[in-house]
């Protein structure tokens, strides 16, 4: 059986994003570093979210009428999803 030696793009993006939600926050720092240096060097970066804002930090932000300061509806900086 012949081996693959690639991986695409979309499936290491798949497996990362999956991997930030239940990792700790120093594995969390490395997986986004890692994959922001392959997004960006593969001409793929599309940017992230934080995942609390995701799920339901923008809603209770605008429930709470939109305050100025949003950083408590978006979640810890390491929690993200990339696009």
């Amino acid at each position: 059986m012949k081996t693959k030696k690639t991986i695409s793009v979309d499936t290491l993006r798949t497996i990362i994003n999956d991997r930030i939600r239940h990792c700790s926050e120093i594995e969390a720092q490395e997986l986004c570093a890692l994959l922001e240096t392959v997004l960006h060097q593969t001409g793929n970066y599309k940017g992230y979210n934080y995942l609390d804002w995701l799920e339901g930090g923008c809603d209770r932000w605008v429930a709470d009428g939109k305050p100025e300061n949003n950083k408590k509806y978006l979640g810890p900086d390491h929690k993200r999803l990339y696009f």
